[in-house]
């Protein structure tokens, strides 16, 4: 009698080969429909994010035209704290550039040296010449890749005489942001180094809850990494690079890891999922994804 397997030398059931080029080619044609599908998702999302780029330059220029209208900007849009430090700050702000921006234009320009565009997945961006010469800029999140939207969603905003007057604004926002950070970078790791702040962190924080199993192995965790946080600085050096941002957005969520390296090569590193806190670690420098 035969059995069911081919491994006496029996020829495999007729229309066997059929059935397996069928899945083969059907497997071929998923593996290029997949790229394809994801290719085309988020080449329409980057669209999109172009076509909101000049109405939300338009509603912004609008609202900077008054100082509650400034206000309720700042307010509403909390990553403008990255930026400037307070309301009064970024209203004395919009005040100072009123004039110089003077009025824009009512229809979209086209594409040129006077108004420029940047436009991904996951936001944009436009820089635009008022009709009374100076720049603005502005940045709007936008598509699910970069997690959840913060406030209205507009990240930045920026102003400057000429294009230059531009790049030097974003180097002093991003020093101001690189510092804002630090701080609270910083900050989080004095509480990691006292046990009862540690427990009220813990017991307000979900994602450190999900990461540690309790709040005894929390504070028993943060045993090595006090180690780590004798000579932790109060200000950011000029030109130092051993503190970095980085930020991992993807269609599985929103990954931000805030990270200081110490002088004797080890990292102290802050991770947050999706806005959650949901580790703190102490690593070597030869580790640290």
């Amino acid at each position: 009698m035969r059995d069911g397997g081919w491994s006496n030398g029996d020829s495999p059931p007729p229309g066997h080969h059929r059935t397996w080029l069928k899945w083969v080619l059907g497997g071929a044609g998923l593996a290029i429909a997949i790229p394809l599908l994801i290719g085309g998702t988020i080449g329409s999302m980057a669209l999109r994010n172009r076509a909101r780029i000049w109405p939300a330059v338009r509603t912004i220029h609008t609202r900077l035209q008054t100082d509650e209208g400034a206000r309720d900007l700042f307010l509403k849009n909390p990553a403008l704290a990255d930026t400037y430090a307070d309301s009064q700050t970024f209203v004395e702000t919009a005040r100072d550039w009123r004039d110089k921006i003077g009025a824009l234009p009512v229809q979209q320009p086209s594409e040129g040296p006077s108004y420029q565009l940047r436009y991904e997945p996951d936001e944009a961006g436009a820089a635009i010449q008022g009709l009374g010469g100076a720049w603005m800029s502005v940045d709007i999140q936008g598509g699910t890749l970069a997690g959840p939207i913060r406030g209205e969603g507009l990240t930045h905003l920026l102003f400057g005489v000429d294009e230059k007057g531009l790049e030097a604004a974003r180097e002093a926002a991003n020093t101001f942001r690189t510092q804002h950070e630090w701080n609270d970078f910083r900050n989080l790791m004095l509480q990691c180094g006292d046990d009862r702040l540690a427990a009220k962190l813990y017991a307000k924080e979900p994602g450190l809850q999900a990461t540690y199993r309790s709040q005894s192995a929390f504070l028993e965790h943060l045993r090595t990494l006090r180690l780590g946080l004798a000579g932790l600085p109060v200000e950011r050096r000029d030109g130092a690079h051993d503190f970095s941002i980085q930020t991992i957005q993807s269609p599985l969520g929103h990954t931000r890891k805030l990270a200081y390296q110490r002088p004797d090569g080890q990292l102290l590193v802050a991770i947050w999922g999706d806005g959650q806190l949901t580790r703190v670690e102490l690593r070597l420098a030869a580790n640290p994804g």
